[in-house]
């Protein structure tokens, strides 16, 4: 038998795992996060430091990515896995 004390343990290390695994991918996540601020935001190839350089002088943006996903979706999309039994 199982005693609380015992479960309380089994948490914590399953916590503590969980915090070292967050950390250990953190940033993937926020290179991920970028990439979809990349393609998805109004300006988002300008990082607020290169606006705020930029700050009296146009900050062109011309989407070259967007066609690429959106090709890349709609290939995805068409092909959806399935199952034969």
């Amino acid at each position: 038998m199982v005693t609380k004390k015992q479960k309380q343990a089994i948490v914590d290390e399953a916590l503590d795992r969980f915090d070292i695994a967050a950390d250990a991918w953190e940033d993937v996540y926020q290179a991920a996060l970028d990439d979809v601020a990349f393609v998805d935001e109004e300006d988002g190839q300008w990082d607020s430091s290169a606006k705020m350089a930029r700050v009296n002088r146009p900050c062109l943006t011309f989407d070259k990515v967007s066609s690429a996903v959106d090709q890349v979706v709609g290939q995805q999309l068409q092909m959806l896995p399935g199952v034969k039994v």
